[in-house]
């Protein structure tokens, strides 16, 4: 009875950390574009400095000089929004290694209209510019990203595998798991907003998703908690 006892006691505790690291892997970070109609205006810009048709520098000057880019930036979205988890991040990572590039189903950018599938095309267009400029630095930050997201789900592993067995050290390994795997997720979402400002100079903003919070006090209740159980069920185990 009483192995069954701590049976169950230690699979209460592997069943929380699989939630865990559900919750660490699945929840989102919010990447806000405050301002889409400023992006707008800067990338058709650029995009028609940078073009060799004169036909479409002329056309974007005209419209500038009349103020119709101001009716026609009406019909985008004031502001615009993306998550990224763990999960998204890698996805996206993959998808730009196999292809040399992202897209703009990749980024989230939908059209319903001929203007925003215009503004979406050369933002894309501006977004791997700025990739393929800093290839080794940005293959070096995937492969960053790709090794420590896999750490922390060998953490997780070991701290389920310390449990069953009994082990303090469990709560080690879920702490490392669980803060590292939530600050660098912040570290990571930062530094490519702060990049994406830089090229595109507008203010973003990040907002992380109460279940990433959830996994994080999760996971520090349970490397306090896991412990305390254990010295209590040994301490009696030896009083018997």
């Amino acid at each position: 009875m009483k192995k069954v006892w701590t049976i169950l006691v230690r699979l209460f505790f592997v069943l929380f950390v699989g939630i865990t690291a559900y919750l660490m892997f699945t929840s989102t970070v919010r990447v806000n574009v405050h301002d889409t109609h400023e992006i707008a205006r800067e990338v058709v810009r650029r995009a028609a400095n940078e073009s060799k048709n004169k036909e479409l520098k002329n056309s974007v000057k005209i419209v500038q000089k009349s103020g119709l880019d101001n009716e026609l930036l009406k019909s985008l979205p004031k502001s615009y929004h993306r998550n990224f988890s763990y999960v998204t991040l890698y996805d996206l990572s993959v998808s730009y290694q196999q292809n040399g590039e992202l897209t703009a189903k990749n980024l989230g950018l939908h059209s319903d209209n001929r203007l925003e599938k215009l503004v979406n095309y050369f933002m894309v267009k501006e977004i791997n510019q700025e990739l393929k400029g800093n290839s080794k630095e940005v293959n070096h930050a995937i492969n960053l990203f790709h090794y420590f997201m896999f750490g922390v789900a060998l953490c997780f592993i070991l701290a389920v595998l310390l449990i069953l067995f009994g082990k303090y050290w469990a709560s080690l390994a879920l702490l490392i798991a669980t803060s590292g795997g939530f600050f660098f997720l912040q570290y990571f979402a930062n530094g490519a907003v702060n990049r994406l400002e830089s090229q595109l100079y507008t203010e973003m903003s990040l907002t992380t998703s109460n279940y990433l919070w959830f996994s994080l006090i999760i996971g520090i209740v349970i490397t306090i908690v896991w412990p305390i159980c254990l010295a209590v069920g040994r301490n009696k185990m030896r009083k018997k």
